[in-house]
């Protein structure tokens, strides 16, 4: 017994969201109706009992299941690769490949025997392909002779078949059904070679999903240029494409036996350029004009708007070049692919989960969107927010772990570092191997690790465990819980933290339903030994108001000197015992005269030290200075806002606010000419 497409998608999202899912998602993201999920949940029921596994479960808008998912799609991609059945829309996208990558020509008789479909259905699916073709300016036209032929120009060409290979190539069973149904196996296997030897020359790994889709379309590609289809002129910027190393590789790669024309190598070029690197041996270099100018620049103006400082700089550009690489090409150039990690999940993490971060970012890409030359489409911001928010949650790792996972992640570096930084902080009871692809799992010793952790499926032999690519606060909890279960049988004694917030909004009103959902999932899931030597839990990102309390507010005439000043600021936090007393020292110690870093506009310093043992909790203390003090060669400033945060996020909403006052010249007189701590403090609560 087989299982169709449709009804296999709906396991695969009831496998991705721990085996319950919201209908209202499914039909949303796949554009179904409620009858076609009933329909597919049936037939899905049906292969269920037939296997021995219990029903699905369809209950106040979400689907169940009580089985392991993952096990079942095992199951299936053993059966038979025949269980692939397209649907319309995805039987128009393949004949339109069928009909650009033929070898021969293609009459009604060729689709109807090859997608085994009535002759009817072979006469929709035509004049619905023609339809959708005169939307993209293209045409389809036939001849005895010629069979269907697509005419338009070759570029319009390329595009559409870049953007429906991709849409197509979402799992292994259409993966292998396109492959025989073009017979273009033998060729994908050369093109994943020579992309295989580029990797290895120059020193990184492409994501999996991306080094298939590239592989497919140059074949593809090749096709058509066999076919005499290439394409006559390129734009005058991408001859900056010829500079590259890829452009040489791919000229050694076609230096013999072919006879490809330049135009069209260039355009090979831009392909292999644009796919996503998962890793790096060592630096990746950058032949794009201004871009490590661009990414040492966007990264000053984090530190300084976010008042931190990354100490491992080098890494982080690392990471910014392997992820903005093959983005500039896919922006500047058009070819952005649909990426295989839900973008809701993306918009999610980055406007909820690390929503100041991504403030932040939104107001550093300036450098970056010059050098690209148009504005980065919001996706690649998210991500941007990602790779910056793994850097801040970085931290020391603990050797008391007893099971060791493998990470595995096709997406780009965004993506799996965050996950494996954030299953790093959810579960301290594991060891995290570093992220990998599918490719580099297969030459790692099984030994080595003792479980899989991914957004996908993945053959293996070990226990596999399949979660959602980006972790946010909403599935965090049942991730967590799913993964301990698995491994010892732990769930939480049953309790849900989403649960118990739907007991207490019927029973109370709650006024900041984010911070109450925080320290419940605090309370249940955090290990004991934490938990009971916790004392108090303060509200996360307090607002700058919150922070510079009055008391926390210093108005003197004049200081001999910025050192005095820093020192003067520190007092309030140094009494309330806040801060150590050597505090203001590290930071006098670590800056100099010339210091634009830590100024804000043209009136606000923000001394800080990376000393966080120096730092018992989070404040930060006002002095205001009549006469004003010296800060950098030109420039006097006359409010000074020490800071002292324990860690690299909890003052990321103050700081945000800041950015806001400093930019308020009107606001800032206020508060310098101010005669009380009332009046100031009332100013900085404009800002909440």
């Amino acid at each position: 017994m087989f299982l169709d497409s449709r009804s296999s998608l709906i396991l695969e999202e009831l496998a991705s969201y721990q085996g319950r899912v919201s209908i209202k998602l499914i039909m949303e993201k796949h554009s179904l109706n409620a009858r076609q999920i009933d329909y597919s949940l049936t037939k899905l029921n049906d292969y269920l009992v037939y296997n021995g596994f219990s029903k699905v479960l369809k209950s106040n808008g979400e689907l169940i299941a009580d089985f392991d998912c993952s096990q079942v799609l095992r199951l299936i991609r053993k059966e038979s690769k025949s269980i692939y059945v397209p649907s319309e829309s995805e039987r128009l996208m393949i004949s339109f490949l069928m009909i650009i990558g033929k070898r021969q020509s293609l009459s009604l008789q060729d689709f109807i025997i090859d997608l085994d479909i009535s002759k009817n259905t072979a006469l929709k699916n035509i004049r619905n392909l023609k339809q959708y073709l005169v939307k993209e300016k293209l045409k389809l036209d036939y001849s005895r002779n010629d069979g269907y032929v697509v005419k338009g120009k070759e570029s319009k060409i390329r595009l559409l078949i870049r953007d429906t290979v991709t849409k197509l190539l979402e799992d292994e069973w259409k993966k292998a059904y396109l492959l025989a149904l073009l017979d273009i196996e033998e060729e994908v296997q050369v093109s994943t070679r020579k992309i295989i030897q580029i990797e290895h020359k120059l020193g990184f790994v492409y994501s999996d999903d991306r080094h298939y889709v590239s592989a497919l379309l140059i074949a593809i590609f090749l096709r058509r240029i066999n076919e005499g289809c290439c394409i006559k002129k390129l734009n005058k910027e991408m001859q900056e494409i010829t500079t590259t190393q890829e452009y040489e590789e791919i000229c050694q790669w076609f230096d013999e036996g072919h006879k490809i024309p330049k135009e069209e190598l260039v355009y090979l070029t831009l392909n292999v350029l644009s796919i996503d690197i998962s890793s790096v041996e060592d630096d990746i270099s950058s032949e794009i004009p201004g871009f490590r100018r661009a990414l040492d620049e966007m990264i000053d103006l984090f530190e300084k708007q976010a008042c931190i400082v990354f100490l491992d700089r080098t890494f982080l550009l690392r990471m910014l070049i392997q992820h903005l690489k093959p983005a500039y090409y896919r922006v500047k150039y058009s070819l952005s692919l649909p990426k295989r990690v839900d973008e809701a999940l993306l918009h999610e993490a980055a406007n909820k989960e690390f929503k100041e971060i991504y403030q932040i970012v939104r107001g550093c890409i300036a450098p970056v969107e010059e050098v690209f030359g148009s504005s980065l489409p919001k996706n690649e911001q998210y991500l941007l927010t990602l790779i910056f928010a793994s850097e801040m949650k970085k931290k020391q790792e603990e050797k008391r772990r007893r099971y060791r996972a493998a990470v595995v992640c096709s997406e780009g570096i965004s993506v799996s570092r965050i996950l494996y930084l954030t299953l790093s902080e959810l579960l301290p009871e594991l060891t995290f191997l570093t992220p990998m692809s599918v490719r580099e799992l297969k030459q790692v010793d099984e030994a080595e690790y003792d479980l899989i952790i991914s957004p996908f499926y993945v053959e293996t032999n070990k226990k596999l465990i399949t979660i959602d690519p980006v972790i946010t606060q909403n599935n965090r909890n049942m991730i967590r819980e799913k993964i301990l279960n698995q491994i010892y049988g732990i769930n939480s004694n049953h309790l849900s933290v989403e649960r118990i917030m739907d007991i207490i909004k019927q029973h109370s009103d709650v006024f900041n339903e984010r911070q109450l959902l925080t320290n419940l999932t605090q309370y249940i899931y955090e290990e004991p030994e934490r938990k009971s030597a916790q004392v108090a839990l303060t509200k996360e990102n307090p607002t700058l108001a919150e922070l510079v309390t009055e008391n926390y507010i210093v108005k003197i005439k004049r200081v001999t000197d910025w050192a005095e000043a820093i020192n003067c600021a520190a007092v309030p936090m140094i009494e309330s015992g806040g801060i150590l007393p050597d505090y203001p020292a590290k930071i006098i110690a670590n800056y100099h005269e010339m210091i634009p870093h830590i100024v804000f506009g043209k009136e606000i310093a923000v001394p800080h030290a990376n000393f966080e043992s120096a730092v018992n909790q989070l404040g930060m203390c006002l002095l205001v200075v009549e006469e004003g003090v010296r800060f950098t060669e030109h420039q006097y400033v006359h409010l000074i806002l020490l800071l002292a945060t324990p860690d690299k996020n909890s003052h990321l909403s103050a700081m945000l606010q800041l950015l806001d006052l400093s930019a308020n010249d009107l606001d800032v007189q206020q508060i310098i000419t101010a005669e009380t701590k009332e009046e100031i403090h009332s100013i900085l609560r404009k800002y909440q």
